[in-house]
């Protein structure tokens, strides 16, 4: 709440005479600024022959929070029912609510407590409290509140045509790897106005990341870690030959066509003129990128780069078929993108790293509850252990085990390590125990 020009309380003698402004957007991309609606209302309160008493102001959606759950203007109503003025002044009606039972309820406030409601913009419509009056208002309330939901609505059949169509849009954050370039064509006849091209570096390292995880997965290796460790052993070994004398060899440095790929670009790079702080730089950037295991999780099931998008966004099975266990790709499921630049241009890659990710998080999201869940893996191949009929199991189904043996057996290891950590383990573990319950019958006691 943002409160300015607040008037000394001692000199405030009739309420009448003072004005609240009240301005609000819903976000910083809202047409109607916060700056432009307090101009224009006290542009208003100075034509009415109004003191101002303050401004309240809130960075919140009008159809999702309600007027007294807002910072500002519950500042707002406090001030009001404190009597320091009888008249809000706020640029339409939309500002202040989104529909009309808010509406309705804000208003037998404001009469309850005698304040008069002004709008700054001039052709907002104010009800003369006549029963027809009244009715003409709550009226364009009710257009209010359909706007933001008929701007959804179009924006979310727009979104659905496009994709239909094959076009791709990033609406916030453009997929590593690419960047977003304007596009203009006469004879376009798709309507793309965007195109997804290529960032030859980066791009190299999306491709070293699916090819790398495909052969961890090959070698029963498919946990995440697995590939960003080798990832980071990798760009350390770069980073080691960075300077000016080793930089001229970085190409002998591996016989991996998608590592050596990436060597000979930065090779060139340097070649062409590019500072070598610069280039330390950009590879920083690529590295603490791909460092993080939420960032690389969301780059590996991202068909994007394999030049594909799925239908329908809220497929629940994701673009996958299950058989057993036999997970492949439901090719029916996808599109053909038409406005991106392909990163993987091999299918077989696409289909092992997206079916592996895939069918973890299905099963993830169907494995029931249980203690250690997500956190239990198979000892043969790596894999995490789900839960079906109180078996758990991984997906290579290579070895099998009851769920309340295996749970006890890892609960007396931890007991017994937890305990072993000391030679009077156990002691301390009563003493802990027995000062816990000490401290809990002094408190008693004080109660009593």
């Amino acid at each position: 709440m943002n409160k300015i020009n607040v008037i000394n309380e001692e000199i405030i003698k009739n309420p009448e005479k003072y004005a609240a402004i009240y301005a609000r957007v819903s976000s910083v991309k809202d047409n109607n600024s916060i700056k432009s609606q307090i101009e224009k209302a006290k542009e208003k309160i100075n034509k009415e022959n109004l003191l101002l008493y303050a401004i309240y102001v809130d960075h919140v959606s009008g159809r999702t929070t309600p007027p007294p759950d807002r910072k500002g203007f519950g500042k707002l109503i406090e001030d009001a029912k404190a009597g320091k003025f009888k008249t809000v002044v706020a640029y339409r009606h939309d500002r202040l609510v989104r529909n009309l039972k808010d509406w309705i309820d804000l208003k037998n406030l404001f009469k309850k407590l005698g304040i008069k409601i002004l709008f700054s913009e001039e052709t907002e419509y104010v009800s003369d409290n006549t029963t027809q009056g009244d009715f003409l208002e709550n009226l364009l309330v009710m257009i209010a509140e359909l706007e933001p939901n008929n701007i959804n609505e179009r924006v979310s059949k727009g979104r659905d045509f496009r994709r239909n169509q094959g076009v791709y849009n990033a609406a916030k954050n453009v997929p590593f790897g690419y960047e977003r370039i304007e596009y203009v064509d006469s004879t376009n006849q798709d309507n793309i106005k965007t195109k997804y091209k290529k960032k030859t570096l980066e791009a190299l390292f999306v491709k070293y990341m699916y090819e790398k995880y495909k052969n961890l997965i090959n070698s029963n290796k498919s946990k995440i870690g697995y590939l960003i460790t080798a990832f980071e052993n990798f760009m350390e070994v770069i980073f080691q030959n960075l300077d000016t004398q080793k930089i001229y060899n970085l190409d002998s440095l591996s016989n991996e066509p998608y590592e050596k790929n990436i060597l000979n670009e930065i090779k060139t790079e340097y070649l062409t003129g590019n500072n070598l702080d610069l280039i330390k730089n950009k590879l920083e950037a690529i590295k603490n990128h791909l460092s993080n295991h939420a960032l690389v999780l969301s780059l590996l099931k991202n068909p994007i780069y394999s030049g594909y998008m799925l239908k329908d966004a809220k497929n629940t099975n994701k673009g996958i078929k299950c058989s057993g266990n036999n997970v492949e790709i439901d090719w029916d499921a996808f599109i053909n993108v038409k406005n991106v630049e392909k990163i993987i241009e091999d299918d077989d890659t696409f289909q092992t790293v997206y079916c592996n990710i895939m069918a973890s998080k299905i099963n993830d999201d169907f494995d029931e509850d249980y203690l250690f869940k997500g956190k239990i893996y198979c000892s043969s191949c790596y894999k995490k252990l789900y839960l079906t009929d109180n078996i758990l199991t991984c997906l290579n189904k290579c070895n099998a085990y009851i769920k309340t043996n295996l749970i006890e057996s890892i609960l007396e290891i931890i007991i017994d390590d937890v305990l072993k950590s000391s030679d009077d383990g156990f002691h301390k573990f009563k003493n802990v125990i027995t000062n816990k319950i000490s401290e809990i019958d002094k408190e008693i006691n004080k109660k009593e």
